[in-house]
């Protein structure tokens, strides 16, 4: 709280008294004492100050400047103006990392709070994302608490949504629903182990609590809102977390106080849809088909546990039904799913509320059907192959939220065994052709780009050759290229599963040496016995060999005729 009054004792000293504190949580209160300099604007009526160490003044001007624009922001949208006099935001030299949401006096490492004269876009839009999330918590968290540390979600998970949100909000061109996206993809992969743990968990004393700060609690529980307000809409959402936080603003809740403002603002049966998100671990996978009748779509939803390993083919192995829900015959969804086209017809949210449903479409059937456009659900969909096929004939077009789901959803279900190689290969192929994708050579990505595979991504460094040969139309090099490149990027995942047949290095001694024209053609990756064969494991190593020594076009061509033979 502000200084009520300072009054000299004599000997140089003064006495300091400060505004009384309101009540609040024991673990938010701090107390920070130096050699400071800060920084200050007032908005709204409160004071915003950003304290640093002495001779950092200069680096505080965009922090406040966003500290400014957010406060105003989360006054609006929460309904319950900021209840404190004043807001800190204080930059430590050192002790700890990230930012601690202390009620009136956030304090974070320096290196999350200040940003140099001309620091770079990167720079900033960190900043801009963790001053958004210690922000949100004034209110999601600090003025009204979980009753306990199981909760943990309901103050971290929002936090997470409301940043992302309102970074979105005032730097559009930063494109953060997009790396929201990717951060949920991270936090599924986690979320489809056998050990996966639920949003809500047990927490039997304080000392446990540490262990709930993780990606299922920020990143699941953040997608799981993501989705339910776009079910719910937006208008609708916003007026249940208003009334949520006007009836229980300085008490304690659960989960169940914000289920129950949220059905009331929106008329939906809220708790029922989050039971199952919330209270176990997994999500589903949605097996999608359709048909056209009398110029209609009829799409068939159809959801099942999704699981990140193949079922085994060892009767004797252990089952993955002992440890995770994901295997449990009655667990069901209630599935909010969003049913669009690629021409951005349609768009309808429907509930699937049971192991299936058919649904008539209003967009008919002259455009590709689209699951999810908007990239907002916490689920995976598997798509008929003819559906599959038309929406990667319409690659170049798809909005950058769909192209990310498609080549999350694909890599993550040819990872299971429920996708075949060859159509993961022909997804990936559209990416190496995309403008977009070649613009992304080297690594040095562009935002604007932001939208592709992230997978392919992390490939470009050493994929230049494939996209150039991809251009001159040689498709058989780049066939085997995107093969070997896919294999070796999920190699780690491949040791997992114990399908590594062998890696492959030859070659390496000509990497970084001047050769000729088209020479150079050195790489590696990973055989699959499972998707190959031996055979072809062998003929790859021979191929490697001789693209390095002689370039031997018939050994090659030899190659690439048995891989194509395995991946049918």
């Amino acid at each position: 709280m502000p200084a009520a009054k300072r009054v000299s004792i004599g000997d140089g000293l003064v006495r300091t008294t400060f505004a009384a504190t309101p009540a609040m949580p024991s673990y938010l209160i701090a107390l920070v004492a130096g050699e400071l300099e800060r920084t200050e604007g007032v908005v709204d009526g409160t004071r915003i100050g950003i304290v640093t160490t002495e001779g950092k003044r200069a680096s505080a001007a965009f922090a406040l400047a966003a500290a400014r624009e957010l406060l105003h922001d989360f006054n609006g949208y929460f309904g319950t103006p900021y209840p404190l006099p004043k807001l800190d935001h204080i930059a430590l030299p050192g002790g700890f990392s990230g930012a601690m949401e202390n009620w009136g006096a956030i304090i974070y490492n320096e290196a999350a709070l200040l940003v140099a004269p001309g620091g770079s876009e990167q720079s900033k839009q960190r900043v801009y994302g963790t001053v958004a999330h210690e922000t949100a918590h004034q209110w999601f968290g600090n003025l009204v608490t979980m009753a306990w540390w199981d909760d943990l979600w309901l103050n971290e998970a929002f936090a997470t949504w409301m940043a992302t949100r309102a970074s979105d909000r005032a730097h559009p061109q930063w494109r953060m629903w997009l790396d929201a996206a990717l951060r949920r993809d991270e936090a599924m992969a986690l979320d489809a182990r056998p050990t996966a743990h639920p949003i809500h968990q047990p927490i039997q004393k304080e000392s446990e609590a540490e262990s709930a700060f993780d990606d299922i609690t920020y990143e699941k529980g953040a997608g799981f809102l993501r989705m339910l307000e776009d079910h719910l809409g937006e208008a609708a959402f916003r007026d249940g977390i208003r009334a949520y936080l006007l009836r229980h603003r300085g008490s304690n809740t659960t989960a169940a106080d914000l289920w129950a403002a949220l059905g009331a603002a929106s008329g939906r049966p809220v708790a029922g849809i989050a039971s199952a998100w919330i209270e176990a671990p997994g999500f589903p996978l949605l097996s999608v088909d359709a048909r056209c009748e009398a110029g209609q779509r009829i799409v068939g939803l159809r959801q099942s546990a999704f699981r990140a390993e193949p079922a085994s083919a060892d009767a004797s192995a252990p089952a993955a039904a002992s440890v995770t829900p994901s295997a449990a015959p009655g667990l069901l969804w209630r599935v909010p799913v969003r049913i669009g086209t690629a021409g951005g017809a349609g768009g309808e949210s429907i509930l699937l509320e049971g192991t299936s449903m058919e649904v008539t479409s209003r967009a008919g059937c002259d455009d590709p059907l689209l699951i999810d456009p908007g990239n907002v659900g916490y689920f995976r969909v598997r798509y008929a192959p003819p559906l599959f096929e038309a929406l990667l004939a319409r690659w170049p077009t798809l909005p950058d939220s769909a192209r990310l789901k498609l080549g999350a959803d694909s890599a993550a279900l040819l990872q299971s065994g429920q996708q075949p190689l060859a159509s993961h290969l022909a997804l990936m192929a559209r990416e190496i052709a995309d403008a977009r994708v070649k613009a992304a050579r080297g690594m040095q990505v562009p935002k604007e780009v932001a939208g592709v595979h992230p997978h392919l991504l992390l490939m470009m460094e050493n994929s230049e050759r494939a996209a150039s040969a991809a251009a001159d139309g040689d498709n058989e090099r780049v066939d085997l290229r995107l093969l070997l490149e896919h294999l070796e990027r999920h190699r780690a995942l491949a040791r997992d599963h114990g399908r590594v047949v062998e890696r492959m290095h030859d070659g390496q001694a000509a990497l970084g040496r001047q050769r000729q024209a088209g020479d150079a053609r050195v790489f590696e990756g990973i055989a699959f016995e499972h998707h190959l064969g031996a055979e072809a494991a062998r003929v790859l190593d021979l191929y490697r060999r001789s693209e390095a020594r002689h370039h031997d076009r018939r050994l090659q061509a030899h190659a690439l005729r048995v891989v194509r033979d395995g991946l049918r």
